[in-house]
């Protein structure tokens, strides 16, 4: 669709069900070395993005193709208006690509799957319909756990009757695997609901707070940044955070969260009042002295009276504050009397 010689603009939408690996298959596009395009931009769209910032970006990166990603039909037929542009709908897996996307990650291949599993797995793949999160979040925790037949039944179980595979299928999948970790990975999972959606994080300054946060413990005499880093990995290989970056020797420098495992972060956070995230200057407003973890996600355009706004604001119980935008924004740092991290991204 993309690689002709034609130089007008050309439009292709990628549209399809959350978790389907839209964005997925853009960014291989995107970061493949022999490109269609010499000069290109990755432009992610948050749900609270603005116009103007998403216009400067886009004019000055482009070049003469753009692709879109979307759940929204009516979204990808507003952005494929000419005749030239192309809507390209994914579909699920095919039986066969599930198979082998699902047993390859838990056992090399599906004849190394021991005959008393085999049954209950592809009861799992049928509930999972297809889904490559689905699949791939559900197999990374099977592979991550020394589990016998009764704890794979009980994970089927746990998927509910039905095939006919929705939202709320996807979250209870994401939920069971967020309900399997262990206390440390579950504390570790929750603090990436601090970062802005779609925020490349940078894994060594995230094993740096978790250790300052006291999240990392030493075992059997380990340092606590080697235990920080396969706590990370264990995230990794279980599918909750997803590897955006690489150093030439393959391990991974920077990794993101998928938009619907950060819904189920963010909903965990608030149950149990972990972290508190200020998006507007109305949230300013309703903090309360309870707040343990801030993380300030304004943006240019919201209007804010600067340092007014935190005027009778009781910042004394916060240990970690992260801003993501203006100067302005930003309390004192008076304010904060036991803090232990801080990060200030401009």
């Amino acid at each position: 669709m993309l690689n002709d010689k034609e130089m007008h603009l050309k439009v292709v939408s990628i549209v399809g069900f959350g978790g389907l690996g839209k964005t997925t298959l853009a960014n291989e596009i995107y970061r493949q070395p022999d490109g269609v395009v010499e000069c290109r931009a990755f432009v992610p769209v948050t749900q609270r993005h603005t116009i103007q910032k998403l216009i400067r970006s886009l004019l000055s990166e482009l070049g003469s193709r753009v692709i879109t990603t979307t759940r929204i039909h009516d979204v990808a037929k507003a952005c494929c208006s000419h005749p030239r542009d192309y809507i390209l709908e994914m579909k699920p897996l095919s039986d066969e690509d599930s198979r082998r996307l699902f047993f390859n990650r838990i056992f090399n291949s599906e004849e190394a799957c021991p005959r008393q599993l085999r049954d209950i797995s592809t009861e799992i793949l049928r509930k999972c319909d297809g889904m490559p999160l689905a699949i791939i979040t559900i197999s990374g925790m099977l592979a991550s756990e020394r589990l016998d037949q009764q704890d794979w039944e009980h994970i089927r179980n746990s998927l509910g009757s039905g095939t006919n595979f929705t939202l709320k299928g996807m979250r209870k999948i994401l939920d069971l695997s967020y309900k399997n970790l262990p206390p440390h990975l579950k504390t570790c999972l929750l603090y990436l609901g601090m970062y802005p959606e779609d925020f490349e994080i940078q894994r060594h300054h995230l094993e740096l707070q978790w250790i300052a946060e006291g999240f990392i413990s030493k075992e059997n005499g380990q340092d606590v940044e080697n235990v920080a880093r396969s706590y990370f990995n264990e995230l990794v290989n279980r599918s909750l955070i997803q590897p955006a970056g690489f150093d030439n020797c393959g391990l991974v420098t920077h990794c993101k969260v998928h938009d619907m495992m950060r819904d189920l972060i963010l909903c965990k956070c608030a149950e149990e009042n972990f972290l508190t995230i200020v998006d507007g200057p109305q949230a300013i407003t309703k903090l309360d002295n309870k707040v343990r973890r801030l993380s300030l996600q304004l943006h240019g355009d919201d209007e804010t009276n600067g340092m007014k706004l935190w005027g009778n604001i009781s910042l004394s119980q916060v240990r970690t504050f992260m801003t993501f935008g203006g100067r302005e924004e930003v309390p004192p740092l008076s304010l904060f009397k036991f803090l232990r991290v801080l990060r200030i991204f401009f």
